[in-house]
């Protein structure tokens, strides 16, 4: 319970903490998307790639984004237009994105120059910005879905899609903007590891995907849809951040994070199972 320890797992949430806050408007809508663990790690590559092409920063930055709003808004079309299963679109997603990063870069990181390089994560200036800066965008985030039409509508998508067919005006559109708001937020996960670790990797992200989950699970997302809020994956976030600490504190085997955080998206399962009407008979 020191403050460096503390901030430590603030900064380790951040990744995390976005992850889930993308897939909690896409699980909202009543879908899921298993593809940003891999977009972290594409996009973390593609950021690196024109840092140390001597891009500017900022428009890097930019077309890193756009380049992910993209592939989110594919991913969404595939789902709304052509009625693709999520599973099976974020999947293949998934598959794609790893295979890209490895098959473009032959599976080598790429380093960026000295000054975006940092000793160690805990010895860049700018982690604690980083996380500053990360919980505005969650807390914008939460405005937005909770106080704003269109994140109500996404709500209503996922309470009940027919309903909403008729009733929430571009219904596709508002439906395929959760698909494009994860993908962003993944990207912009894949760019803070850049900054923290000093290069892009397509070794990143890996199994990212089910922490994501567990995170939104752990703070009352819906599997069916319609139910969930960001300030719950907040917490959902911190929870396994400080469990990883705590693991690692403890001098565990590292694979055991794995295991436990598995227990906890079946328990979160459960819950939200047993919450449900007749849930236990199900």
């Amino acid at each position: 319970m020191t403050v460096a320890n503390m901030l430590n797992i603030l900064q380790q949430s951040s990744i995390v903490l976005l992850l889930a806050t993308g897939m909690t408007c896409v699980m909202i809508t009543g879908g899921i998307d298993l593809s940003v663990g891999s977009a972290a790690a594409l996009f973390s590559l593609v950021m690196a790639a024109m840092i140390q092409a001597h891009v500017d920063p900022v428009l890097g930055g930019l077309v890193t984004l756009a380049i992910a709003a993209i592939i989110g808004a594919i991913n969404g079309s595939l789902v709304i237009h052509l009625g693709v299963p999520p599973l099976i679109v974020t999947l293949a997603a998934l598959g794609i994105m790893r295979g890209l990063a490895l098959l473009v870069w032959h599976g080598r990181s790429v380093p960026v120059d000295a000054q975006w390089a940092p000793r160690s994560p805990t010895a860049f200036p700018g982690a604690q910005i980083i996380w500053i800066g990360t919980l505005l965008l969650i807390l914008a985030a939460h405005a937005a879905l909770r106080f704003t039409v269109r994140g109500r509508h996404l709500y209503a998508i996922g309470d009940n899609p027919s309903a909403a067919r008729r009733f929430v005006p571009q219904y596709r559109a508002t439906h395929v903007s959760a698909y494009a708001i994860s993908q962003v937020l993944a990207a912009i996960a894949g760019m803070i590891l850049v900054a923290r670790l000093g290069a892009g990797s397509p070794l990143y992200g890996v199994m990212y995907e089910m922490d994501a989950i567990t995170a939104a699970m752990l703070g009352g997302v819906s599997l069916s849809g319609g139910r969930g809020s960001i300030i719950g994956a907040l917490v959902g976030a911190f929870a396994i951040a400080t469990l990883r600490n705590g693991l690692a504190l403890s001098n565990a085997d590292p694979n055991l994070q794995y295991v436990l955080t598995g227990s906890l998206l079946l328990m979160a399962a459960f819950l939200a199972n047993a919450d449900q009407p007749g849930g236990r008979g199900r």
